[in-house]
């Protein structure tokens, strides 16, 4: 196993270099795309220390990718698991955001907020 994390850490912390990431931009673009692990879990993996589950590295390196590919990099990170995880159909940090703005206007507009 120590050869497993030994590689799947390098691949991911090359990407994080080459996205010109900090393990904080690393770990909000993993979070806005729905990873639940901390920071601290994150930087771990990327330094080495420890795994993440298959689910929390595909997200993570959706987050990873979808930077490369806005800096025209391509894609780096390869996913361990494929269902679901096509950075193209997953909304950007963005476009989440814009989303969850403009659902809390409709709620405040009909009187919702704060209730």
């Amino acid at each position: 196993m120590g050869n497993d994390i030994s590689s799947r850490h390098r691949l991911f912390a090359t990407a994080c270099h080459q996205a010109g990431w900090s393990v904080r931009q690393a770990w909000l673009g993993y979070v806005s795309l729905g990873g639940r692990c901390d920071i601290f879990d994150v930087e771990a993996f990327l330094e080495g220390l420890v795994m993440l589950g298959a689910h929390e590295q595909d997200v993570l390196a959706v987050a990873l990718n979808e930077r490369l590919q806005d800096l025209y990099l391509g894609r780096l990170v390869p996913y361990l698991h494929t269902d679901g995880l096509d950075p193209a159909s997953s909304p950007t940090a963005t476009e989440a955001l814009t989303e969850l703005l403009a659902q809390a206007e409709h709620d405040r507009a009909e009187g919702k907020a704060d209730a």
